[in-house]
Order: structure tokens, then sequence, then C-alpha cells
């Protein structure tokens, strides 16, 4: 059992996601043994894989990997710290990957990732953007002010992640 729950990289052919779904079943299979420990402790190892690896029980019926994509996220005229910080974070959370690509005329803001988790960070970001700004017209300040509010925000919600 040991063996298992320890991830040691084997030689074998299969591709990375297919080693990972095959541990994570032969983990859960595991979990049904009579002993107790022995179960609980294979039971808990397979969620904790399942999470790092961002798969589900469906994901584990057919590993066929997902395509990612990517999508513009947000583009404007002129740099939002506070925005870039705020999505990389909310990508992080989401296990996509955000990036900038600046051009003469704009600067786009894209997230990669799988559909799914792109869409969810897509509105998580969306909703904190109106957030942060509606609490940033509440302070007392001028635009100063209110934009290193902003940074604030984005910076401590970063953290939270």
């Amino acid at each position: 059992m040991s063996d298992l729950i320890e991830e040691k990289n084997s030689n074998t052919e299969l591709p990375d996601l297919e080693k990972i779904t095959e541990k994570i079943l032969k983990l859960f299979s595991l979990s049904q043994s009579p002993n107790e420990a022995e179960a609980l402790a294979a039971f808990s190892k397979a969620q904790e894989m399942l999470t790092r690896h961002n798969l589900s029980m469906a994901d584990l019926a057919d590993s066929t990997p997902v395509e990612v994509e990517e999508q513009i996220i947000d583009e404007s005229q002129r740099p939002s710290s506070w925005k870039g910080i705020l999505l990389n974070a909310v990508s992080k959370a989401n296990y996509c990957l955000a990036f900038k690509h600046k051009d003469r005329y704009s600067i786009k803001q894209i997230i990669l990732g799988r559909p799914v988790n792109i869409q969810s960070a897509r509105m998580e970001f969306e909703y904190l953007v109106q957030a942060v700004d509606r609490l940033a017209l509440q302070v007392e300040g001028g635009r100063t002010f209110k934009n290193a509010f902003k940074l604030g925000a984005a910076y401590r919600l970063d953290a939270h992640w």
C-alpha cells in the first residue's frame, strides 16, 4: 500500500494523466479494504490527488485530456495593475493561467484553461471587479487614494487564495 500512497515516478509509457487516473482508481479500490486504517488512508490520498490535479470522479471514467482554451477576459487602453493582480489570483484559484498581451493599441488580460474553469474564473473576476469598484466609490479621497484602495484590495484577495 505504501507505494500506492507515495507517488513514485514509474518508467511506464503512459501519459501523466493516465498514470494519475490509474493511481487514483487503485487507491479507491484499496479504500474498500477491511482494514479500517488502510481504507481511510487510501481514500484520503485519493481525494487529495483528485483535488491537486483538478479532477472529478467523472474525469476518471474518461481519462482523455480535455482541450485547453484561451479567452480574453478584459481589454483596455490603459494598464490596470489591480485588475491584473486580481485576475491572477482568481485564475490560480480556478486552475487557470492568466497572462497579459500588450499590443500597440490595447492591453488584453487572457486566461488559459479548461472551459469550465475559465467560466468560473470569469464570473468570479467580474463580480470582484464590480465589488472593488463599488467599495472604492464609498471611500473618502481622490483618484490616487481610490486606486491605492483598489490595489490593496486586489493584493488582499490574492493573499487569501
